[in-house]
């Protein structure tokens, strides 16, 4: 179907953005599943090429967050809390953590405007998203408690020489920077990416429970400037997937991102 017919509201492919014919349950050009498609304004003609690919935009998108991920461990040391060098000053490692949580943001935001509308996350039970809400507490206490754990479990077998950013006398406008770069960024921009966008490219292909797993490995590696907690934050990305998927909603994994980090940040300052 090359031209628009005006009379009526056309269906659009939310993959390819090639027209569709009423009715149909399936792209019969990328076969995608239609469980969402675009609704055309009669009064303009389906635009095509900007979702063409969404696919390819995600893995690019990722693997650009890699290489600020690998830059970052460049110059700050492998973590985001720990750095290798105690003379570094906490101004020094918030503003280098800023500006490399400034370029993701960007990747993100452009990803996302690159791909532009796509499905929702299917609506689960009543009874599954409040499951999940009541579940949060516990799985986020047991979550932490791993977290800790495994750190110290490294510490005594490979004495990796760990030194904490020393916030305890810092002024509360470092505090506020600092939580807004290890809190309050990471969980809205990597959750939006993670179990957002990537969420909602890769589920029309895989099972849930596949594109949990797949998110969750990419969520850990895209924290390669600090190696050792690779797969600790695999198991925090599961947690999430889990709870994007019992929901159907991106606000349970952002506030459980964000709890996270603000605990492990506290325990770190503080123990």
């Amino acid at each position: 179907m090359d031209e628009f017919d005006a009379g009526h509201e056309q269906q659009i492919c939310w993959r390819c953005g090639l027209p569709l014919d009423a009715g149909v349950h399936g792209c019969p050009h990328c076969n995608a599943p239609l469980w969402n498609a675009i609704v055309a304004a009669p009064s303009e003609p389906p635009r095509k090429g900007r979702r063409s690919d969404p696919v390819t935009a995600v893995f690019v998108a990722y693997g650009l967050m890699l290489l600020v991920s690998v830059v970052h461990g460049m110059i700050s040391g492998p973590g985001n809390i720990f750095i290798p060098d105690a003379s570094v000053s906490p101004e020094a490692a918030c503003w280098r953590m800023a500006a490399c949580e400034a370029i993701d943001t960007a990747i993100v935001l452009g990803c996302w405007w690159y791909i532009g509308r796509l499905p929702v996350l299917p609506r689960p039970s009543r009874a599954s998203r409040m499951s999940a809400w009541i579940a949060a507490v516990p799985v986020l206490g047991l979550t932490l408690a791993a977290n800790r754990g495994y750190h110290m479990v490294l510490q005594d077998i490979i004495r990796f020489p760990i030194h904490y950013v020393g916030m305890v006398d810092a002024s509360p406008h470092l505090w506020v920077r600092w939580l807004l770069v290890v809190c309050v960024q990471p969980a809205i921009v990597e959750e939006l990416f993670f179990r957002g966008l990537a969420f909602r490219v890769l589920l029309p292909h895989l099972s849930g429970g596949g594109t949990v797993m797949i998110t969750a490995i990419a969520f850990g590696l895209a924290h390669i400037h600090a190696p050792l907690s690779v797969p600790i934050l695999v198991g925090l990305g599961v947690v999430n997937g889990c709870a994007a998927l019992m929901t159907g909603r991106l606000w349970l994994p952002i506030l459980l991102h964000f709890a996270h980090n603000l605990a492990v940040t506290l325990l770190g300052w503080y123990l």
